[in-house]
């Protein structure tokens, strides 16, 4: 068992008698309260090799980890009490590269209320919680290896919902070289991110 201690939390890793992290407690990690905890719980098959991981926030299951090997995929599944509002599923290249992604998540729709006083008026937005809107996504990479087992270039086909009508697809290609001990240098090419802003008077 060893501890991590920062200004509001300590995080305490715990191991089983074969040296296997079996539980994470995240405590005082609120101002609020010290006695609440975040923690995280880990379960391997007879094999040793790690399955599935459990995360809770507070008492409450915040999402499940499930993971498989040949390939190497991870699944991770959020949910609220018994709906699950976003999952995940991550392949991995040679164990260690991420080759493609999949998913989902639900979102809250933003609305807006107008209200009206005389001569006067105002706008406010919020997020409608009880009108949610699924939002998908998908990645797939082609990852390539030089003689020396070294990642040299990934090409990267990214595609996401924007609204429930629209989808937008970005194709990517990174680079990356190295020193000559083997360590990586620089990684080159351009990943777009992209920001809405809405301005209301």
């Amino acid at each position: 068992m060893r501890a991590r201690k920062y200004i509001s939390s300590i995080t305490r890793y715990i191991y089983d008698s074969e040296k296997k992290l079996i539980e994470v407690i995240d405590s005082a990690s609120y101002a609020s309260s010290s006695n609440e905890t975040d923690r995280a719980y880990f379960f391997y098959d007879e094999k040793g090799v790690l399955k599935t991981s459990t995360h809770y926030r507070k008492q409450y299951l915040d999402y499940k980890t499930e993971y498989s090997t040949n390939p190497l995929k991870v699944v991770k599944i959020g949910q609220n009490d018994s709906m699950i509002l976003r999952r995940h599923t991550v392949e991995y290249d040679r164990d260690f590269y991420k080759k493609s992604t999949v998913g989902y998540y639900w979102k809250p729709t933003l609305k807006h209320i107008s209200y009206f006083d005389g001569t006067d008026s105002s706008t406010y937005s919020y997020s409608d919680y009880k009108d949610l809107r699924k939002i998908e996504d998908f990645t797939y990479i082609t990852n390539q290896f030089n003689s020396n087992d070294q990642l040299i270039s990934s090409n990267i086909s990214q595609c996401f919902m924007v609204n429930p009508t629209t989808w937008r697809t970005n194709k990517i290609r990174l680079t990356y070289n190295y020193l000559e001990g083997g360590l990586l240098k620089r990684v080159i090419g351009y990943i777009p991110y992209y920001f809405k802003y809405e301005f209301y008077n």
